[in-house]
């Protein structure tokens, strides 16, 4: 934090924070440049631990139809750390032929 006066140290507080936002920023990079795309938000706290793990296919799937209707032609999936075993999980449960690569950043066990 650059600015240690204006670190947020508590969990609370910045969900608090996140809630007043109206935007979420969705980045892709389509291999030249970084594709961002604003989108409207609604905003629930559900935290890792109340998360159904097999929902992740839902997620990247929809992530996935997104860009695909965007026009993207090449998929990479990338994770880290928990996100890593998402990923592999989709992979192997849908063997999903649009997906080019995988990219796996300081997975966890």
């Amino acid at each position: 934090m650059r600015k240690a006066d204006r670190e947020v140290k508590d969990r609370n507080d910045v969900f608090e924070i996140v809630k007043k936002g109206r935007i979420c920023h969705l980045c892709i990079n389509d291999d030249v440049y970084p594709y961002i795309v604003p989108l409207n938000y609604g905003y629930e706290v559900i935290g890792g631990c109340y998360e159904k793990f097999i929902d992740c296919i839902l997620d990247i799937e929809g992530a996935i139809k997104y860009v695909k209707e965007k026009g993207f032609t090449e998929i990479v999936l990338e994770g880290h750390s928990y996100g890593c075993n998402k990923v592999v999980y989709y992979y192997n449960k849908k063997k999903d032929e649009r997906i080019k690569k995988i990219v796996l950043l300081a997975p966890c066990d």
